[in-house]
């Protein structure tokens, strides 16, 4: 090839290049950044309004959503009574507990009414609040944590929360621990398996695992009083 020809590229144009591949760079990082705030704020949102409707029917009522005995009377006859507790113990209280918020006013929840297994971890949107990735929100009484012994009350993310997404939630919200305080890496149950809660944590340690949108996990949300 003559001389002429052949590519020549000046300092000049390499510093160019060079900077405009480092503001491509820079433009996928901030995008990636905004998409998990915004996923992060959406995820918030959710537990924030069902935390607030829960004692919003608690003041209202002087029950609990789903546990409420005078339902039928007090809410709309189309409700089923729940036995009156003060614990969400049943899975027709499980399943009901989203219909007394919904036609309570306090949450837009369209659900059906069916039974919820206690610890159920893919519940079908069409039956549990939809956490956002395709999964329901189950609100149970039990003990869904290795390190805990109480039993209460809790919310149950359901399945597909990104570990990214729940881990700046834990830190945002708590004390940032996937195995301690009121935001944790949920014990294993139905449709959640101990390979996954594994994913999740650290070598069994109380820390995440490196946080990813690839990894997904269930966890469980202890802001409810009985």
């Amino acid at each position: 090839m003559n001389a002429a020809h052949k590519l020549h590229i000046t300092p000049t144009e390499i510093t160019l290049i060079l900077s405009l591949f480092g503001m491509l760079i820079s433009s996928l990082i901030y995008g990636y950044q905004l998409i998990t705030q915004a996923q992060l704020q959406r995820f918030s949102e959710l537990i924030s309004d069902t935390t607030h409707a829960w004692y919003a029917f608690k003041n209202q009522y002087k029950a609990m959503p789903g546990d409420f005995a005078y339902a039928q009377t007090h809410i709309d006859s189309l409700l089923t009574n729940g036995n009156g507790d003060h614990k969400i113990n049943t899975e027709k209280e499980r399943g009901q507990l989203w219909q007394h918020l919904n036609f309570s006013g306090l949450l837009d929840a369209y659900t059906d009414g069916k039974e919820v297994e206690k610890n159920e971890f893919a519940c079908n949107i069409k039956r549990c609040l939809n956490n956002g990735y395709g999964h329901g929100i189950n609100i149970s009484y039990g003990r869904f944590s290795l390190q805990d012994d109480i039993e209460t009350n809790a919310i149950l993310t359901g399945n597909g929360i990104p570990l990214r997404i729940f881990s700046l939630f834990d830190k945002q919200y708590d004390d940032g621990k996937p195995l301690s305080g009121k935001v944790q890496i949920a014990a294993p149950g139905k449709n959640w398996s101990e390979e996954g809660f594994n994913q999740c944590i650290s070598d069994q340690q109380n820390r995440y695992a490196t946080p990813s949108h690839r990894i997904k996990c269930s966890g469980v949300i202890y802001t409810l009083s009985s």
